[in-house]
């Protein structure tokens, strides 16, 4: 074939433009294509594992947060309970008094009637009935206690049904309560019923007891450092009529007393094991004060008096009667008043909890919730510094964010200490420069 005189030319361009394409093919990619993609896959990748691992920690954090306040509540509800036993107990103790002014309405009415018999002239039969009363009441007590005692009361009845009536009559009431120490019993727990205060509380139940039972002084034992503060001012709030002591045991315990005599007090136990259950001789009579664990709390003891010959008078059966009411009530309301203490206590738990709660889930970010635990946490739990420590799982390293705030709050601990001995010792300083003057005297 003869090629026309455009053939090399022809030829020659279709050569160009496919070196051209092949260039076009071979050549690397733009600089604006990767300046637009090379920084943002890497920082989408970052927010994305940084968004992952704070979630994963609140949810761990609400978590455990959600667990404590289960348990709080909980725990509530069981002091809630624990109150509403209390509140049953009370509920009995008002029953029993409310049938202990029914009796005394009803002695009131057999006196009364007793006492128009005799403005009507019926001696005889005022009689008669006083003597059937003391019988029955001496049949009722010599029942519980066999042996001597019986015999006692047949001689005292011997002797009434020989005319020696009023001897007779005193001799049944020395056993039994009579009704105006019955009417001062309630008018006390009535007044006790209002003090939550261990102070005013012993202070009522030493005047009462002094009017309740014929002796020569009562003084009670505190055996608990929960009630040992409250009786150590004890000699100002009585306007010097009560003698505060404190003394040491056989156990080697120190131990708080409270007395109406001054001088040194006698106890009628070496341990407080020896009074567990009561203490009556001729000389002291006494009986323990107790919590729910059978720990003796106070121990309540009256010495009794003396004749002109110094020997001991002892103690009557309504004496023995009287104190161990008044120990039976003052242990139900120190019980009252320690259960209305430990749910005060767990109630403000709670309220702390969830205010320490609120204070670090409300946080928006990690500095603000790292710094809200590093503030609360230690003070809260009694823990000298708070850090935290994250685990990052795609890149298997840790994340810490330690307290390097806890030597700079030592530092300042120390400074303050060492401001307040500058001060003492500054305040000391001029006392002793200005104690006497030039020529020696003090001014």
């Amino acid at each position: 074939l003869i090629a026309g005189p455009g053939a090399p030319d022809a030829s020659l361009q279709s050569q160009q433009r496919h070196q051209q394409i092949q260039e076009q093919i071979g050549q690397p990619p733009q600089a604006s294509l990767i300046e637009s993609f090379a920084p943002q896959e890497p920082s989408q990748a970052l927010d994305a594992s940084i968004g992952e691992i704070h979630s994963l920690y609140q949810d761990l954090f609400l978590t455990d947060i959600k667990q404590e306040v289960e348990k709080a509540q909980t725990e509530l509800k069981n002091c809630k309970q624990e109150q509403n036993n209390t509140k049953r107990e009370m509920g009995g103790l008002k029953r029993e008094n409310a049938q202990l002014s029914a009796t005394l309405k009803r002695l009131r009415l057999q006196l009364q009637e007793l006492t128009n018999q005799k403005k009507g002239g019926g001696t005889t039969n005022m009689l008669d009935q006083m003597n059937a009363l003391n019988s029955k009441n001496m049949q009722s007590s010599t029942s519980m206690r066999p042996g001597g005692v019986s015999g006692l009361g047949k001689n005292r009845m011997n002797r009434s049904e020989s005319g020696s009536s009023l001897m007779s009559s005193v001799a049944a009431n020395a056993n039994q309560i009579d009704q105006a120490k019955i009417e001062r019993l309630l008018t006390m727990f009535s007044l006790m019923q209002k003090n939550d205060n261990i102070t005013n509380i012993v202070l009522l139940t030493m005047r009462e007891l002094k009017a309740l039972i014929y002796c020569h002084s009562i003084a009670v034992f505190v055996l608990v450092d929960e009630y040992s503060k409250g009786v150590q001012g004890i000699e100002e709030a009585s306007n010097a009529t009560l003698f505060h002591q404190r003394f040491m045991i056989d156990t080697g315990k120190m131990i708080d007393a409270v007395c109406n005599q001054p001088g040194e007090i006698k106890t009628c136990f070496n341990v407080p094991e020896d009074i567990k259950y009561g203490f009556k001789n001729s000389e002291f009579l006494g009986f323990p004060i107790a919590n729910k664990d059978d720990e003796i709390q106070l121990i309540v003891q009256c010495e009794s008096k003396t004749n002109r010959n110094k020997k001991q008078l002892g103690f009557q059966a309504a004496d023995e009667q009287i104190l161990k009411i008044v120990c039976f009530y003052l242990q139900m309301r120190l019980e009252r008043r320690s259960a209305l203490k430990e749910v005060k206590k767990r109630e403000q738990q709670v309220v702390d909890t969830l205010q320490l709660t609120s204070e670090i889930c409300t946080q928006r970010h990690h500095e603000g919730l790292f710094r809200k635990m590093r503030e609360s946490l230690p003070s809260f739990f009694g823990f000298e510094a708070v850090g935290v420590l994250m685990y990052n799982f795609e890149q298997n390293y840790f994340f810490t964010d330690p307290d390097t705030s806890k030597d700079e709050r030592r530092q300042a601990e120390y400074d303050d200490s060492a401001t307040d001995e500058d001060e003492l010792e500054e305040d000391a300083d001029p006392r002793e420069n200005h104690s006497q003057g030039e020529e020696g005297q003090s001014v």
